[in-house]
């Protein structure tokens, strides 16, 4: 088809676009549509000359919405022609034809029937199947139709992207080449649908068990008895000082007596010696049981003894010039 025979074609259809074809006469769009039609087919008059074919396109599309004319068909058929769009030539071609019947001149329908035998032989069929209904197909990225296809989809000659999809997946894509009249079926495996399972209820926790509060089991029984201990001893090391001051006293007033006897004297030093010896005695004792009270505090409360292990009572005697503690640890 020659750039020149196509555009005094554009230009013919362009003055008969201006009349509204008698047989759609009863359906007719109001005046507002025919205006808009004829307008964008003037635009895509103007298109197509400049070689802005796709843009061209559109308008011929947006016009023929607007204003349905079959001859319309036939510029659309020329400029998918221009773009190498041989299946979409095709189709708009035998509209065309199909479309204005009769109305055709002799010689265009012949014209348009020798570019339709030449536009076969460049384009194929292509029969494309998937494992699930429903999916949407498309072909060069322009849906055809959603699966299973009743038939082949008639495609341009050359490397063709065909591609599935349904739902949010990832689509199928193949490429394959195409011949003039190749007959071909293409296959595309999309991904299994996956159900995500509900997410199970949470378990109702159990009510917690009131915790009774478990009574503190208090100081062992080594820290009590240290500190009996220390008591007694500290006890003792009081009283034995008090003794030890009155028996220097009686030595200091045997020393002041004149005259005495020497076996008085000795005494009273040695009274004093004992009682001072003792003192010491009860001092160092108290001083050890409160250091090994202290530990055992340090150390924490220890399990509670049974009844009858726990140690009878220290006793404490206090006779003339003796101190006595009976008692078991």
């Amino acid at each position: 088809m020659k750039p020149l025979r196509c555009l005094s074609s554009l230009l013919v259809t362009a003055l008969l676009c201006t009349a509204v074809p008698s047989m759609a006469q009863d359906t007719a769009p109001a005046g507002g549509a025919v205006d808009e039609a004829r307008d964008r087919f003037k635009r895509g008059v103007d298109l197509f000359r400049e070689g802005n074919f796709r843009a061209a396109l559109i308008e011929f599309r947006r016009a023929n919405e607007a204003s349905p004319n079959y001859r319309i068909q036939f510029n659309l058929g020329q400029t998918y022609f221009e773009l190498q769009d041989y299946a979409g030539a095709l189709d708009a071609f035998e509209r065309y034809l199909r479309e204005g019947g009769s109305e055709v001149a002799p010689e265009r329908k012949a014209e348009v029937e020798a570019e339709i035998e030449k536009l076969r032989k460049r384009v194929g069929r292509v029969m494309i199947t998937t494992n699930v209904s429903g999916a949407e197909v498309l072909i060069d990225d322009t849906v055809v139709g959603t699966t299973p296809l009743e038939s082949p989809v008639v495609v341009s000659a050359g490397r063709r992207k065909v591609s599935a999809s349904k739902g949010p997946g990832i689509p199928t894509v193949r490429y394959v080449e195409v011949a003039g009249g190749d007959a071909m079926t293409v296959e595309l495996v999309l991904a299994a649908e996956t159900t995500t399972p509900a997410p199970a209820p949470n378990p109702t926790p159990e009510p917690l068990a009131p915790q009774t509060p478990q009574e503190s089991p208090g100081m062992g029984t080594g820290f009590w008895v240290g500190l009996v201990a220390t008591g007694v001893f500290t006890t003792g090391a009081v009283v034995s000082g008090i003794m030890a001051s009155g028996a220097k006293s009686d030595y200091d007033k045997q020393l002041d007596t004149f005259p005495t006897k020497p076996a008085d004297i000795q005494d009273a030093r040695d009274r004093t010696d004992r009682y001072a010896l003792m003192t010491d005695i009860f001092g160092g004792a108290a001083l050890v049981a409160g250091v090994v009270t202290i530990a055992f505090a340090a150390s924490g409360p220890s399990e509670p003894e049974p009844a009858a292990a726990v140690t009878p009572p220290v006793k404490v005697g206090i006779g003339p010039g003796s101190f006595v503690i009976d008692g078991r640890f």
